[in-house]
């Protein structure tokens, strides 16, 4: 998709959907760009802006929109945000690792509840930070499953 949409074009799509620390230096996995101090960045609260985005059918538009949802949902990694969930939760989410970094974020449904989380981890072990992941996840369930209220709540971690 970068060589077919081009690096700049992606970047100005993330500037026009409001994205503040997201930037597009490289290709995935590209270890020699990366060597030459060429990176890519993110932060929790731009995907959870996309997050949003894509709940509220409005990432590109509506179709667009459905068919990220329905391939999120597909998700197979459990690890990370469902780690400590209940096994029938409802969760469209994407994942991702590196050495001693991994992350999770996604939309969460809990009956007429719906949030957001975003957990971005690193400097530990791959387990530590799934785990950790895991943790945040459960809190934030628990918080959520004995709040009273209507749906919308969002929340993004950035633990570095």
């Amino acid at each position: 998709l970068i060589d077919f949409l081009g690096m700049e074009n992606i970047n100005l799509l993330g500037k026009e959907l409001g994205l503040k620390e997201t930037i597009l230096e490289r290709r995935m996995m590209d270890a020699e760009a990366r060597k030459n101090g060429y990176d890519n960045y993110t932060s929790a609260d731009d995907i959870s802006l996309l997050f949003k985005l894509i709940y509220q059918e409005k990432l590109i538009n509506k179709e667009a929109s459905q068919l990220m949802l329905d391939i999120l949902l597909r998700q197979q990694q459990g690890e990370r945000l469902q780690r400590y969930l209940p096994p029938d939760i409802k969760i469209a989410h994407k994942c991702g690792d590196l050495d001693n970094l991994e992350n999770d974020g996604g939309i969460i449904w809990l009956g007429d509840k719906v949030y957001i989380l975003v957990v971005l981890t690193s400097g530990m072990s791959n387990l530590q930070c799934k785990q950790t992941i895991g943790k945040i996840s459960k809190f934030v369930y628990y918080k959520t499953t004995t709040t009273t209220g209507s749906a919308g709540i969002v929340f993004s971690f950035s633990f570095f």
